[in-house]
């Protein structure tokens, strides 16, 4: 996986282009069916993340951010071990919450012209969360690429979520936030 830091490092890379953008804390089964579908829809082109080094609540509620469930150290170590081929690890500043989902996305495109746009079920991207399923379609129609919103994967009837990981954390529950990330490191 090739890791870059901007838009700007960006390589030329091959089509088709799939992508997700998110913050992917913890890096759960959510997640990584969204990485699935993003191979099966580019078996021998490009899959992409575009995500965050820092969690973005460190920029809008400083006073309060969420705590993390991976470091940042431990994010990119187990990015590495997944079928992804280019991770663009970006730091969330009050830069980036100032753009609008369109300013995002038309400036990734231009760097990286992605083909399909894939979303967990409870993603809003842009200043203000404008970037809503139904902004996002039309944008997606008007720009010319595929837009998909994942269902919630279940674990136990509920939808694994980052913000259930934490909370099964804080409450010692380590068995049951490791089933739900598919891994044992916590």
């Amino acid at each position: 996986m090739l890791i870059v830091n901007s838009f700007d490092a960006i390589p030329k890379m091959p089509s088709p282009i799939a992508i997700t953008i998110g913050s992917f804390d913890g890096l759960h089964l959510g997640h990584r069916a969204i990485f699935k579908r993003l191979r099966a829809l580019a078996p021998t082109g490009t899959t992409a993340i575009i995500t965050f080094s820092n969690h973005p609540s460190e920029v809008l509620s400083p006073n309060n951010p969420t705590k993390l469930i991976y470091t940042p150290e431990q994010k990119v170590k187990t990015l590495k071990t997944l079928d992804i081929d280019l991770c663009v690890l970006l730091s969330f500043t009050k830069e980036t919450a100032s753009n609008t989902y369109d300013q995002f996305l038309l400036a990734l495109k231009e760097k990286l012209p992605f083909d399909y746009l894939v979303l967990g079920y409870n993603a809003v991207l842009g200043k203000g969360r404008t970037g809503t399923p139904s902004a996002l379609q039309s944008f997606a129609k008007k720009h010319e690429f595929s837009l998909e919103y994942l269902p919630a994967v279940k674990v136990d009837g509920e939808p694994v979520s980052s913000g259930r990981i934490r909370k099964l954390l804080a409450d010692g529950k380590t068995n049951e936030s490791a089933k739900l990330l598919d891994n044992h490191e916590i």
